[in-house]
């Protein structure tokens, strides 16, 4: 794909499937195999997918958490005795509550109505206040305010969480089949973007 070439067999066997053309779309999106590459977080704990899709029934907190951490997606691996999956956030609309100015536009929040469950609520001073203790968010706080995000058309939060920023989604997502190296998502893009 590109200039006149074909995405390699080498690369194109372990994104084999209805993924590869759409995502050497995405990839060409990007100006550097750098951003491209960012756009991808794992995912570990999932032992199975369910109709090829990681869901968020399969959590009892609601939502796929990922992580551009191979350490920390390992780690939940192990604890939950499950898979690791790669997964591409680039077309997904996600608010990132790591972000000030974020922060800053959510607090002008205050005031507005949102509704959960069918019940008409108000985002007042003390949910932002827990939403964000010690004027930080994380998915305990912020799980109950998902449907607010979502009425905003947000599909997931960037979260901190220790020394990562990891992303909370609460809709469902379709992994890639194979788990790439950066190695191999940089040999995607350049050949996507017809520099090889």
């Amino acid at each position: 794909i590109g200039a006149g070439g074909a995405i390699s067999k080498k690369i194109a066997k372990p994104l084999a499937g209805k993924i590869l053309e759409p995502l050497a779309q995405e990839a060409r999106k990007y100006k550097s195999a750098e951003e491209f590459v960012k756009q991808f977080e794992l995912h570990g704990g999932a032992k199975t997918l369910e109709g090829g899709v990681l869901s968020t029934k399969f959590d009892k907190s609601g939502g796929i958490f990922t992580t551009p951490s191979e350490t920390t997606a390992e780690t939940w691996r192990g604890l939950r005795n499950g898979k690791t999956y790669q997964v591409y956030l680039g077309d997904r609309k996600l608010i990132d509550l790591t972000e000030p100015k974020t922060v800053e536009k959510i607090k002008g929040l205050i005031g507005t109505k949102y509704t959960v469950d069918g019940e008409v609520s108000t985002f007042t001073k003390q949910d932002y206040d827990f939403l964000f203790p010690n004027g930080k968010a994380d998915w305990a706080t912020f799980s109950g305010y998902i449907s607010m995000f979502e009425k905003m058309g947000f599909e997931g939060a960037k979260i901190r969480e220790g020394f990562n920023v990891n992303t909370a989604l609460w809709k469902n997502i379709k992994p890639l089949d194979k788990v790439l190296t950066k190695s191999q998502l940089t040999d995607f893009y350049n050949q996507a973007k017809g520099i090889i």
